[in-house]
């Protein structure tokens, strides 16, 4: 939907770029040149979340940085695409330029752009991943019960100390996660480049590549259930079918799907931790 709007939008303005074409060919121009840009972004995007030096930095940088990553990339396909349309060009390029000169004087003019409108773009993603969100459900009660209640009270906060045997190989995730929603994960769920954590205390969106969350859950007590979302499995409470639909519910009324490939691996997993 946001592609089409942007085509849209370009093509009517008619900027510089594609004056002096009729309405379908700058129709053409912008989807062709809209479209591979967008690509290009989405794949830098997901290909730098699993650089690891790039792990530790704030989510607007990532995203400046693939801004840049995909102006770089899109460069020999915006200098293809001017071969392809008859643009009239009003500075045309010095006779006999080089490829290399051609491409960074193209690179230059596309990479403040790009990167302006990719931190636009991703910035109401960026606004709530900065905001984490306190969780809907009641934590289950610690097995001392108002006891342990009163103990927490005569003493002050402090931060809850994840399991060195269990997060270990989160270490980078966990990283990722505000303090005040602790570490006990429930899910994980993509939401295109970013991830959704939900832990016990909350909820928090991050950028972060699923697939990289994936590894590092591996050997934690949880499985994933559809191509977008995982379970720990303690927190699992029920399975819910509903015609050819099946649902995860987890503590606090969080329902997530389970595709097919999934479920025979999922009851297994959950007869196994009830038994």
């Amino acid at each position: 939907m946001g592609l089409v709007a942007l085509v849209v939008v370009f093509t009517a303005l008619e900027p510089s770029p594609s004056a002096g074409l009729g309405i379908a060919m700058r129709l053409l121009f912008w989807t062709a040149h809209i479209g591979s840009g967008l690509v290009c972004l989405i794949l830098c995007q997901s290909a730098l979340l699993r650089m690891g030096f790039l792990v530790r930095q704030p989510a607007w940088v990532r995203v400046a940085v693939a801004g840049a990553a995909g102006a770089l990339v899109f460069t020999p396909i915006a200098l293809g695409l001017e071969g392809l349309f008859p643009v009239i060009d009003d500075d045309p390029d010095t006779p006999g330029m080089g490829l290399v000169t051609a491409l960074a004087g193209e690179f230059f003019d596309l990479v403040i752009p790009f990167t302006g409108s990719w931190l636009l773009l991703n910035a109401p993603k960026l606004v709530q991943a900065g905001t984490p969100r306190a969780a809907d459900w009641t934590p289950a009660p610690t097995p001392e019960g108002k006891a342990a209640t009163a103990e927490q009270a005569e003493q002050p906060e402090q931060a809850e100390q994840p399991d060195p045997q269990v997060t270990a190989p989160l270490e980078s995730l966990l990283h990722r996660i505000p303090r005040s929603l602790g570490t006990e994960i429930m899910a994980l769920s993509a939401e295109l480049h970013y991830l959704r954590v939900r832990t016990t205390r909350g909820e928090t969106l991050i950028l972060y590549s699923f697939g990289q969350a994936m590894k590092e859950m591996e050997g934690t007590k949880g499985m994933q259930i559809h191509r977008s979302h995982w379970v720990a499995l303690d927190h699992v409470t029920a399975l819910d079918t509903t015609a050819e639909r099946l649902t995860c519910v987890l503590r606090g009324g969080l329902s997530l799907p389970v595709s097919r490939p999934y479920r025979p691996g999922l009851r297994a997993a959950l007869r196994s931790t009830l038994g």
